[in-house]
């Protein structure tokens, strides 16, 4: 067995560089707790302010070799919720820098820097934190985010209009591998090339402020020529400069998809159009700084997606479950629906793309249903047509019988309710010619386990008599008095 003492201290380093962004996440006494909880009084009945980060820590994973730097992966944004009978909440992100100890602040006055974006969104009770460090640093590095909410009560009570403070946190890490996948030893000068930058002037804290678009994602899944929509943020831009200089949108060369500006509200740049019928559509949207002669822009693509048949059968059983598919790709930014009527009723709905699972009545039986699918309301692809049929007849499987015996075992097979809700069995055989039923064998009485409301029941018949051949011609009844086609034996 051979050992490898360099790629141990590799795997170590690394898990001391996972157990410090831990550490940094364990609370401390005052963190999560309300400044008014000075007051004995307003900390017994103060109302609930909760905060929660959708991660407790985001990775930017790059490579170095001697071709220069590369991004391998990163968590790029992170959510925090709050919640709480709570009103006017605003947020601010304090990064500190766990090596140097150098800070910067984010909030309302400051939402964006070069390499840290902010952004509140009190529709959504949510804040949203972005972050896309530099690939030329070439250190590991740990940062600390400690997230700060305050709000003001709304409650009738005596505390209304109080303030009230909580915190959370989570941590940021930027870990460098070599060509091999191992991370870069920080304390080894053979492993990573020295920071050309003075560690006390840490470039991602800078705290100059840096206007940016955002979008909301980087890809937009959209079926093939049918409306997309989605937004793109806006920070460090007043609404009235965004509101006076209309943004510029373009889309990639050799499309036939389309994307303008549908509205301009709350710092978001609202776009729709329609997505190409194949491929991916690059979009651009751009904005004039005026009274800086400057452009900031931002882009993403919108991925077109073929609409695919459903999954389903055309054919239902009253009585028994049917589940159907409407093979719809979920999209963010496309509200799909699908649903199942009659020509007077909408009988089951789905959204989001979820199975309908639907169970028809015997009243059923003979109607015509209809499938549809949309996307956005509007109907897509074809109306499928769905038949209700009755339960078939019974059959007679089987006929078995031992040489010389004067009995013989006569299988039957039945299938749906009687009067709505009695399972259809067979009632009796009838039979013409030299034969008798002597009973039927309960104990071989068999239904299908997946709820089919199929039957199989077992008659045993005798020969009615012995001086004569053992001949006849039988079918099975069952409770509607329907009859299978006749067997003779």
């Amino acid at each position: 067995m051979s050992y490898h003492p360099k790629r141990r201290k590799f795997v170590e380093i690394y898990f001391v560089l996972y157990l410090a962004a831990l550490v940094l996440l364990l609370p401390d006494r005052k963190a999560g707790h309300s400044d008014i909880t000075k007051d004995p009084f307003l900390a017994i009945n103060q109302l609930p302010f909760t905060l929660k980060a959708e991660k407790s820590n985001l990775f930017c994973r790059l490579s170095h070799d001697t071709n220069g730097s590369k991004l391998l992966s990163i968590d790029s944004s992170n959510t925090i919720f709050y919640s709480g009978n709570v009103e006017n909440v605003h947020f601010e992100f304090i990064i500190s820098d766990v090596e140097t100890k150098q800070e910067l602040a984010l909030n309302a006055d400051r939402q964006a820097t070069r390499f840290f974006k902010m952004i509140e969104e009190p529709e959504r009770n949510a804040a949203v934190f972005f972050w896309s460090p530099p690939i030329n640093e070439i250190v590991n590095k740990i940062y600390q985010v400690q997230v700060i909410a305050t709000a003001r009560l709304k409650n009738s009570d005596s505390k209304s209009g109080e303030t009230v403070r909580i915190k959370t946190q989570f941590s940021l890490n930027i870990n460098y591998e070599n060509g091999s996948g191992f991370l870069f030893a920080q304390n080894n000068p053979n492993t990573i090339p020295k920071n050309p930058q003075n560690s006390a002037n840490n470039i991602m804290l800078n705290q100059e402020i840096e206007p940016s678009l955002i979008p909301k994602e980087s890809d937009i899944p959209a079926l093939s020529a049918l409306k997309w929509t989605s937004f793109v943020y806006v920070v460090g831009i007043s609404p009235a400069e965004l509101i006076t200089q209309t943004p510029i949108v373009t889309v990639s060369a050799n499309t036939d998809g389309t994307a303008y500006v549908s509205e301009i509200k709350d710092s978001k740049i609202f776009l729709s159009g329609k997505a190409p019928y194949d491929g991916k559509m690059k979009v651009e949207v751009s904005v004039r700084r005026k009274s800086y002669n400057t452009i900031i822009s931002a882009d993403f693509y919108v991925s077109s997606r073929a609409l695919a048949e459903p999954i389903f059968t055309n054919q239902m059983l009253p009585g028994r479950t049917y589940y159907i598919d409407p093979n719809l790709p979920y999209s963010p930014t496309q509200e799909t629906k699908a649903q199942l009527r009659d020509l007077n009723h909408v009988r089951a709905v789905s959204k989001l793309g979820e199975p309908i699972k639907f169970t028809p009545d015997i009243s059923d039986t003979g109607l015509t249903l209809f499938f549809e699918r949309f996307v956005n309301n509007e109907l897509v692809g074809q109306a499928y047509t769905i038949k209700i049929i009755s339960w078939p007849e019974p059959e007679i499987i089987k006929i078995d019988r031992q040489t010389n015996s004067k009995f013989l075992r006569i299988t039957t097979r039945s299938q749906g309710l009687y009067n709505k809700t009695e399972k259809n069995y067979v009632k009796f055989l009838e039979i013409d010619g030299n034969a008798r039923v002597r009973q039927e064998a309960y104990g071989d009485l068999y239904e299908d386990p997946e709820g089919k409301l199929i039957f199989s029941q077992v008659f045993i018949v005798e020969i009615l008599d012995a001086d004569k051949p053992f001949k006849f011609s039988v079918r099975a009844v069952d409770l509607r008095g329907k009859k299978s086609k006749p067997r003779v034996y």
